[in-house]
């Protein structure tokens, strides 16, 4: 448990990942601003390729003091990846 922009959430990392990308719905409810001026070209499930929506900044909290801010993508909300 931790929370992303002060907002309780279960957080999953993988530390090598080459990119984060974040649910687009997600995204909005924890109050992320998406930078649109941003796009990623991805291939989802069956090499379909889509457009990454924008970029985003997390604040991330752990352990009720330990603040972090990760960088990730925001993949729209049609893409199944």
């Amino acid at each position: 448990m931790g929370k992303i922009n002060n907002k309780k959430a279960t957080l999953l990392f993988d530390s090598g990942a080459e990119v984060s990308i974040l649910d687009a719905t997600f995204a909005r409810k924890v109050g992320c601003h998406i930078d649109e001026s941003q796009t990623l070209e991805c291939e989802g499930v069956g090499r379909s390729p889509y457009k990454i929506e924008g970029c985003t900044r997390l604040m991330i909290t752990l352990a009720g003091s330990l603040v972090y801010f990760f960088d990730a993508w925001v993949r729209p909300l049609e893409v199944k990846i």
